[in-house]
């Protein structure tokens, strides 16, 4: 099992949406890891890096764009530097860990939050949410997909890294 103290530093908590990953970032924050103030109640997420993430996904069409993403990137760095240590949560984290290598380096610990596929799933369907139909074959298979970009993000991920069970945490949180 793995204990509270061996997240030091700046934590990136990450994983599969559904999984307890705003939970996780929330205790922290409780616990004196910084975070901004979020605009919803429902998630955690930091705005600018929602758009860093975003325009990650798309792609910078040319080099002028890419220079944009990396001065949002740096901009954003500088601003969670100044409250160390700090938490961090964004469901693109898991398709993107390794691009904010060159950014974070070493100075972070990425959390991998981890909850059964079952599970998971299940709260997809009780909450309707991205998944729609979350029962269905073609359903699993994107959730399923999901999971696989976790694993190999978090396998490729060079710095310091910890895997934990979404239960194994609450109960570490309450010892």
């Amino acid at each position: 099992m793995v204990s509270l103290p061996e997240l030091i530093g700046n934590v990136v908590v990450f994983g599969v949406e559904h999984s307890g990953t705003s939970i996780i970032a929330r205790m922290l924050n409780e616990l004196g890891w910084w975070m901004p103030k979020s605009s919803s109640n429902d998630c955690v997420e930091d705005v600018v890096f929602r758009h860093c993430s975003k325009f990650i996904e798309q792609g910078a069409r040319d080099a002028r764009e890419a220079g944009i993403l990396r001065a949002a990137q740096w901009e954003w760095w500088q601003r969670y530097a100044s409250h160390e240590p700090w938490c961090l949560k964004d469901p693109r984290i898991r398709t993107q860990l390794n691009q904010w290598w060159p950014i974070w380096g070493s100075n972070v610990t990425v959390l991998w939050v981890h909850r059964p596929f079952d599970a998971v799933r299940k709260s997809h369907v009780r909450r309707r949410r991205k998944l729609t139909g979350a029962h269905t074959d073609e359903s699993k298979a994107m959730l399923r997909s999901h999971f696989d970009q976790c694993e190999d993000e978090f396998a490729r991920w060079p710095g310091y890294k910890v895997r934990m069970g979404f239960q194994e945490f609450t109960e570490a949180m309450t010892a």
